[in-house]
């Protein structure tokens, strides 16, 4: 029975380690940028970016379209197949297929194309940027999750180590050796070690449930990321000029490729404006017939009609009877009609904007502003970009030379700490200065974890602005 249950309890936490999913940060970058709704968004706006190209190339077709009409004409009105006037009550019917092609725009309809296939471009580059930053915020919060988890490890073993030094004091303390009153020192150094597990532990929790947020998941699932073999990267600092940065990252920030085509649409949006000054020409063309009731056709019977006059024959006044045929009508079928009535129609229409109430002219100066804003925005844009790559590369100057101010301190802090040690033992301190001894080597760890990884985030941050994937 008792081998039953440890069974069962070794395969449910066998279950649990394997439920736990471990992510790497390619996978957490991957997985975020597919949830993130900044990027579904940026995507509509390219789909929004790539239906206006086509329709701005379904422009260049003709124009379609079929009309037709019903009613009842009553009183005096045009009969529509006779074209005379009559007072007959009449029902009509007509149907008509209308068609136009442009000729001429002055390359407003060619401007058009080119700036929405600029604009879709453009469109794709915001989803990379958008891309770019959930990478970079991505990869900040997994480090910052390796830094509280590191942390955390180094704050398990400072209690281990205080306990053991519990231990062996009062092992002293029993032999009479070290006083009653110095375990309480040791004491009161295990409750911080513990309150700094507690910290350590309440800081790694908000960072993974940031990284869940930043996931799109769940606050309850249960995550676990990767943690790579950390080694500090050698990189000559010093070779790094800032202007072949800059260089590099203008070519690789999708933000400012971006604005780059913005501008380019802007002045094709000038030309556009432009071309409303210039005459258009269209071709058009048009089929139509149309049904009368009105409309009559001899049916082949004639009537005779007798006409008599009055004459005078020799002198004889006499009477004169007139035969005349009169033919015979009947209503004209409604197919007969359409192909009869059918007529067609074709020409050239121009159009030449002689005033319109200076919209080409307020187009023309929007055209002309929205150029110099787009101008503007890229000096802005490339401006910053320099900016933020300089104090990145100061920075990451700093970091390195903190990290290697850290480790002199920690090799320092290690050499006290072992005299004291040894001298503690030996009853030459008192357990105050050895406290002291411990948490300044226990704060020079720290400050070494914490610099490694600022340093290591800031070398993530130089690899962004050149274009480097960000892995670790």
């Amino acid at each position: 029975m008792k081998y039953n249950i440890l069974l069962i309890t070794l395969l449910l936490f066998v279950g649990n380690i394997q439920a736990q999913e471990v992510w790497s940060l390619e996978k957490c970058i991957r997985y975020a940028r597919e949830k993130s709704l900044s990027v579904r968004q940026a995507s509509i706006g390219v789909e929004q970016s790539r239906l206006n190209l086509k329709q701005d190339k379904y422009n260049r077709y003709p124009n379609v379209s079929g009309s037709t009409s019903i009613g009842v004409n009553s009183g005096y009105s045009i009969n529509p197949t006779t074209n005379t006037f009559e007072s007959d009550a009449s029902i009509f019917n007509s149907f008509g297929v209308d068609g136009s092609v442009l000729l001429y725009n002055a390359g407003r309809l060619k401007k058009s194309i080119e700036q929405s296939q600029t604009n879709l471009e453009a469109a794709k580059l915001d989803v990379e940027q958008v891309q770019n930053d959930i990478a970079l915020n991505v990869a900040n919060v997994y480090l910052l999750i390796l830094l509280a988890d590191e942390q955390l490890a180094k704050a398990k073993e400072r209690l281990a180590q205080s306990q053991r030094q519990l231990d062996f004091t009062d092992k002293l303390i029993q032999a009479g050796t070290r006083a009653r009153a110095e375990r309480y020192d040791i004491l009161a150094q295990i409750a911080l070690d513990e309150q700094s597990i507690v910290s350590n532990q309440n800081n790694l929790d908000i960072n993974y449930l940031n990284l869940k947020q930043l996931l799109q998941l769940p606050p309850e699932t249960d995550l676990k990321v990767e943690t790579p073999k950390m080694d500090v990267p050698v990189v000559d600092l010093d070779k790094m000029q800032l202007n072949q940065l800059y260089q590099t990252a203008i070519n690789n920030q999708p933000n400012i490729q971006a604005n780059s085509l913005r501008q380019k649409s802007a002045e094709l949006g000038m030309d556009i404006a432009r071309a409303g000054m210039y005459p258009t020409v269209s071709a058009f063309g048009r089929i139509n017939t149309n049904y009368s009731s009105l409309a009559k056709e001899p049916n082949g019977d004639f009537t005779i009609e007798e006409q008599i006059l009055d004459v005078e024959f020799q002198g004889t006044p006499a009477e004169l009877s007139i035969f005349n045929p009169i033919p015979n009508f009947d209503s004209k079928g409604y197919f007969s009609q359409l192909g009869d009535n059918l007529g067609q129609n074709l020409g050239v229409s121009v159009s030449v904007p002689i005033y319109t109430r200076n919209i080409n002219k307020i187009n023309i100066e929007r055209a002309e502003l929205e150029v110099a804003n787009q101008k503007l925005t890229q000096e802005v844009l490339t401006q910053q970009l320099k900016t933020n790559i300089q104090k990145s590369l100061a920075d990451a100057k700093a970091g390195y030379r903190q990290y290697l101010a850290a480790q002199r301190t920690l090799e320092a802090m290690k050499m006290a700490y072992q005299n004291t040690e040894k001298r503690y033992n030996l009853g030459a301190v008192t357990v105050f200065e050895y406290t002291t001894a411990k948490n300044n080597l226990d704060n020079s760890e720290i400050d070494v974890i914490i610099s490694k990884y600022d340093y290591i985030f800031r070398l993530k941050i130089l690899d962004f602005y050149l274009g480097r994937g960000l892995t670790l």
